[in-house]
């Protein structure tokens, strides 16, 4: 027991320094910068957007819809904290590069280079791999994927121009783990952590700090429309509450502002399991992180299980269908 205690109190002041100096550091300042936000007109983009003029930040919002957009703004206007600060909106396709790079130029010729660029567009089409068509899975990567490289390209050298910035890729939980509903999706998400990785390191010695969010579920349109379709073993598979926009969107703005590389959700389990999974990548408290893995390990084994379990479900009722079929056209014949 003496050992025990020998061990325990060194352990702890080894765990407890790094949150403590985490929590006084300083953090990145916001008020009175410029912050550019891709899918800003509704969803988490707008409630991001919301956050950061509540923290006295003048905001650029980007989407495609000219209607959503102005709503959207005059929304950030209301919640503005002075009245220096600027609101503003760029109709682009960030699907489409020239149209990406042409709403960026625009915006920083009047609103100057941004000190944050926040890629937040995307969507989700659920749906049973062996029923959606090729064209689903290469309309999703090209706007989850390809619409964060354009809009990084598009910004990056204007950072690196003005001597640094800060990217937070709006990813999902889709990128730490998939499962039945997903394959159209999860692979976009997959592949904005290994953008976000590389660029972390690449752009790191320009003074751009790159960061990656997973957000999870989320109270806007996009989750209520993802909703019609979602299969319903996919929704078996987490089906707790979505979390409210302005909460995600609060607790994302804290970690990016706190220097933290994998963005901390409102999920303290999704956390643990982005922290399983963060590899050769900067951690948030790694003490803490490295004594709960063998924890985090067991706890993860349910869901696999449970995973398996729905698209078992699934198979079965798709199988048996085809069989009842095929036994009918037997005795047809």
């Amino acid at each position: 027991m003496a050992l025990l205690g020998t061990i325990a109190a060194p352990l702890a002041v080894f765990c407890a320094v790094p949150l403590i100096w985490r929590w006084l550091k300083s953090k990145a300042e916001v008020a009175g910068r410029t912050v550019f936000i891709t899918g800003g007109s509704e969803g988490i983009g707008k409630a991001l957007g919301l956050d950061f003029v509540k923290r006295g930040a003048n905001v650029v919002l980007m989407a495609r819809t000219e209607s959503k957009l102005r709503s959207a703004v005059q929304e950030l206007e209301k919640a503005k904290v002075n009245p220096q600060q600027r609101i503003g909106m760029q109709i682009v396709d960030v699907t489409d590069f020239s149209s990406m790079q042409t709403g960026v130029q625009k915006a920083a010729k009047e609103f100057g280079s941004p000190s944050f660029l926040v890629t937040s567009a995307g969507a989700s089409y659920p749906g049973y791999f062996l029923e959606q068509e090729p064209e689903v899975f290469e309309r999703t990567m090209r706007l989850n994927y390809m619409g964060n490289v354009h809009a990084i390209k598009a910004v990056a050298p204007l950072m690196k121009e003005s001597g640094g910035g800060h990217i937070m890729i709006v990813a999902s939980a889709a990128a730490v783990v998939s499962f039945i509903g997903y394959t159209s999706y999860a692979p976009t998400k997959f592949a904005l952590r290994g953008l976000a990785d590389a660029l972390r390191n690449e752009l790191g010695g320009f003074g751009i700090q790159v960061a990656i969010c997973y957000p999870p579920d989320t109270e806007t349109p996009g989750f209520a429309e993802e909703n019609k379709t979602k299969p319903p073993e996919t929704k078996a598979c987490f089906p707790a509450d979505a979390y409210a926009a302005d909460k995600v969107a609060a607790q994302s703005v804290n970690s990016l502002l706190a220097g933290d590389y994998h963005i901390q959700s409102v999920d303290v389990l999704q956390n643990l399991l982005v922290s399983s999974m963060a590899g050769v990548t900067p951690r948030t408290c790694t003490c803490l992180e490295a004594l709960l893995l063998p924890l985090v390990t067991l706890v993860q084994q349910p869901f696999w299980l449970w995973f398996d379990y729905q698209a078992r479900k699934y198979a079965r009722r798709a199988g048996g269908t085809s069989q009842a079929q095929g036994a009918e056209q037997k005795k047809e014949s």
